[in-house]
């Protein structure tokens, strides 16, 4: 009989953390029978239902914090837990991770694991707030069994925490996409040019050819959050405009989030409104990174980011902020360059030194891979065996 595994994760957003629950449930459901508890009813929810996994909706559990809400969610994990008589809970995300070990040692789960995608303390936030929000993630992380954490910088700090020692783990993310799935750079360009940011560009065929030709194409794939620092993406293309004295770089955001408007606005304030183009969300958008003269990802925290990992697949300029598993991925990668955050000149000085000649032999290491992150994640559950 198959041991039971409950993923709990708060949001069901395409995220980082939702295509981990999806990789982790679709890929052990062999040797596990896997259900996946999640608030809302996203695209996580339609792709895992999609897949034959269970799903089952926590009411009122979202990412904004209400006592209410919290303990209307917590009693239902509570009841959950109880009846099903899961064997491992694997908690995702700080929310769930908060509510989900407290459930879980009140149901008294025999396995707990809590993966950190990204310290939330690490967060631009106010020294109290910051200082709150550490001992919440430190009393998560001592009730839970296992702590997982996908960067270096994490398990670092992690490892400093009360009771941690024996208990941490570092396992990166991993994926198993191949160069032949990406759209091509023509093809990747010609669906830029048929979605709706793009449609005033190209109204005439001079236009069309120009951007299929003489623009730098600087690309960003992620939500529209203050956490991706999209706005100093936006004042570096303003600068590249001075430095280059002509307007020959264009800026594609896709995703879609809470800052879109705010960032819309800086743009039109800056005079780069007609190079900034807001493509929206995009499922699977990594398919159409050859487009991109430059991937940019300008984060202020992060955890491990998949789409960095993707970008090295087809051997993509990167310039990227040091920040969260980032240095691990681009340290050894011949085409990237890391630069402080909140720093736009430095962003616009990396941009133009790039060498936008990819190196198409260029592949992840062994510990970037699916496979990799299946076996090292089965090992932290093995205290509780499966059995035929």
């Amino acid at each position: 009989m198959k041991k039971k595994i409950l993923f709990i994760i708060t949001k069901s957003n395409w995220g980082g953390a939702g295509r981990y629950v999806y990789d982790l449930a679709v890929s052990l459901s062999p040797f596990y029978e896997c259900t996946v508890a999640l608030g809302g009813s996203g695209l996580l929810r339609t792709r895992l239902e999609t897949a034959g996994v269970t799903v089952v909706a926590i009411p009122s559990l979202e990412r904004d914090i209400s006592i209410q809400k919290e303990l209307t969610a917590f009693f239902f994990l509570v009841k959950l837990l109880r009846k099903e008589s899961y064997d491992i809970v694997h908690l995702n995300s700080s929310k769930a991770g908060g509510l989900g070990v407290l459930a879980a040692k009140f149901a008294k789960i025999p396995r707990i694991i809590f993966t950190a995608h990204g310290w939330p303390f690490n967060e631009p936030r106010g020294l109290l707030s910051r200082g709150a929000i550490y001992i919440a993630s430190s009393i998560t992380a001592l009730l839970s069994d296992a702590v997982i954490t996908i960067s270096h910088k994490d398990y670092a700090q992690g490892i400093r925490m009360p009771g941690m020692q024996k208990k941490i783990f570092y396992i990166p993310l991993g994926i198993d996409t191949l160069p032949t799935a990406y759209q091509s750079k023509e093809e990747a360009r010609e669906f830029l040019l048929q979605t709706p940011a793009f449609a005033q560009f190209h109204n005439g065929q001079e236009k069309r050819l120009t951007m299929l030709g003489a623009h730098r194409i600087i690309g960003t794939i992620g939500e529209l959050t203050k956490n991706k620092g999209i706005e100093y993406g936006i004042r570096a293309i303003a600068l590249l405009n001075k430095k280059t004295q002509q307007k020959n770089h264009f800026y594609v955001l896709i995703g879609d989030g809470e800052e879109k408007g705010a960032l819309e606005n800086l743009a039109k304030n800056l005079n780069v409104a007609d190079q900034i183009f807001f493509i929206g969300f995009i499922p699977d958008a990594w398919k159409y990174l050859n487009a991109l003269d430059c991937f940019l990802l300008p984060s202020l925290k992060e955890g491990l980011p998949y789409v960095i990992l993707e970008a090295t697949r087809v051997a993509c300029p990167i310039v990227a902020t040091s920040v969260g598993g980032i240095p691990d991925v681009l340290h050894t990668y011949p085409n990237g360059k890391l630069i402080p955050t909140k720093n736009p000149e430095e962003i616009a000085r990396a941009i133009l030194a790039l060498n936008t000649i990819k190196n198409t032999d260029e592949i992840l290491s062994e510990k970037n891979t699916l496979a990799t992150m299946l076996t090292e994640t089965k090992k932290v559950y093995e205290p509780i065996p499966t059995t035929s």
